[in-house]
């Protein structure tokens, strides 16, 4: 905007000195003191340092070389720059003075060794002058020999646990998250909000890279988790959310068998179906309430966990199950009422089955489920027999061996949307040829006139 440019006087100093030390910058962004990444001086003209990599990324190199009072040469990649990988086969695409280095997805160690020795052969046959020659050669490229060795360390991608949190909002309560591969080094914040924090962090400490939430008031929040040590990483973003409860819901199957278990499953969700995880019950008064207790018995998988029970049918009978939890403010409230029926044991008639080939015989199902049930027939070996009517359970043999005959009670649990075996029972099939038949005859002596059953065998 000035029509008339300023004259102003700069003095540029130009400083010709021997190089001193090899350094060589690993990504694009500044690491924390505490990483281990700090050059350590290996010998009078070699520099040893270490870093920790993500996995399945392409990291940049970029080598400086550093005059005695720690100045950058401005013109380093006029230096001859040699690169080396351990192992060979590390993918590296190196030029004069940067380098790109491709890392796979295995967790692995790396090492590169990076050399400058002198001035590039081009940069010699270019100078103009017979002196600027022969400084080159007499001061630094006929003797001196800088090294600097890269201990590399592949990690997989940082990953936190759990991806999301849902506290509810009672005093005593808490959870934490914990971030899991990566170098280790991990910081944690909380992003700005309009109002007061839903939650307080602190460290778990004992060198866990984790966190401990601690509900301070309803609202949503996000939780940042970034690897300070690791060469390619990114923040991680938690979304934190505080709330009360707005219902609940009981799955379970609609029967079970005499004297076994199935599973049941309780979930409390927040606003917006939001589902709390399954520690968070503990802090909840969370009841399964059932109506008869002497048709079938609930207890918890484990202490800790409140979501799970295990439903035992202890009579023959229909019982009526119903989660209810209890609000922050005092408001109960219950899931709908599910029926769970206990039947009998699945027996099939007879025990045993013999044929001979071509022969058939029926299985009968006793016992079991008695409604919205399909029985389902299997035969082990299709080669020795086969169920020729799955209604009626006909079996027929078809060549002389031994099989298994399985029988399911199955059917469709809207539960679970999913079909669910509730029992079933095996009989051994045995298929033999036919030797021969014979009449057996009860009685030798028969009266003139009367009539005696003849049985063939």
């Amino acid at each position: 905007s000035n029509p008339v440019p300023a004259r102003e006087t700069v003095d540029v100093d130009f400083v010709c000195a021997p190089p001193h030390t090899l350094d060589v910058s690993v990504g694009e962004r500044e690491l924390g003191d505490e990483c281990g990444s700090v050059r350590a001086p290996v010998g009078t003209s070699s520099v040893a340092s270490s870093y920790t990599l993500q996995a399945n990324q392409d990291v940049r190199l970029a080598v400086r070389v550093l005059a005695e009072n720690g100045a950058v040469f401005d013109n380093a990649t006029s230096l001859a720059v040699t690169w080396a990988a351990t192992p060979a086969s590390a993918a590296l695409d190196a030029g004069n003075g940067v380098a790109m280095l491709s890392v796979g997805e295995q967790a692995t160690s790396l090492e590169l060794r990076v050399a400058v020795s002198g001035y590039a052969p081009e940069v010699l046959s270019a100078a103009r002058t017979r002196t600027l020659g022969a400084v080159a050669r007499s001061r630094w490229s006929s003797r001196a020999r800088l090294e600097h060795v890269l201990e590399l360390e592949v990690r997989k991608a940082p990953v936190v646990d759990p991806p999301a949190v849902v506290l509810f909002s009672a005093a005593d309560n808490k959870d934490s998250v914990v971030v899991r591969h990566g170098s280790g080094h991990v910081s944690f914040s909380l992003a700005e909000t309009s109002g007061a924090e839903p939650v307080a962090i602190t460290p778990l400490g004992h060198g866990v890279p984790g966190v401990s939430l601690v509900p301070l008031a309803i609202g949503t929040t996000t939780l940042v988790a970034s690897d300070t040590c690791l060469v390619g990483g990114a923040p991680l973003a938690i979304p934190v959310t505080v709330a009360d409860l707005a219902s609940v819901e009981l799955k379970l199957p609609s029967m079970v068998h005499y004297g076994s278990e199935v599973e049941a499953m309780i979930t409390v969700y927040a606003p917006g179906h939001k589902a709390f995880p399954a520690p968070q019950l503990a802090f909840m008064e969370v009841r399964l309430v059932i109506d008869d207790e002497a048709v079938v018995t609930a207890v918890t998988l484990s202490p800790s966990d409140l979501s799970r029970y295990k439903i035992h049918g202890r009579e023959l009978g229909t019982a009526r199950l119903t989660a209810t939890v209890t609000t922050a403010s005092g408001v109960q409230l219950s899931s709908g009422a599910h029926h769970i029926s206990v039947f009998p044991p699945l027996r099939l008639e007879p025990a045993s089955i013999e044929l001979v080939c071509g022969a058939s015989a029926q299985v009968l199902v006793l016992g079991g489920p008695s409604a919205h049930v399909e029985h389902v027939h299997k035969i082990r070996d299709s080669g020795v027999a086969q169920v020729a009517n799955p209604m009626t359970g006909e079996v027929v043999g078809l060549d002389v061996g031994t099989t298994v005959l399985t029988v399911a009670a199955t059917g469709y649990e809207t539960a679970a949307q999913a079909s669910m075996v509730y029992a079933s029972a095996t009989v051994p099939v045995t298929v033999r040829k036919l030797a021969g038949v014979r009449i057996a005859v009860p009685n030798a002596v028969v009266l003139a006139g009367s009539r005696i059953a003849l049985a063939v065998e």
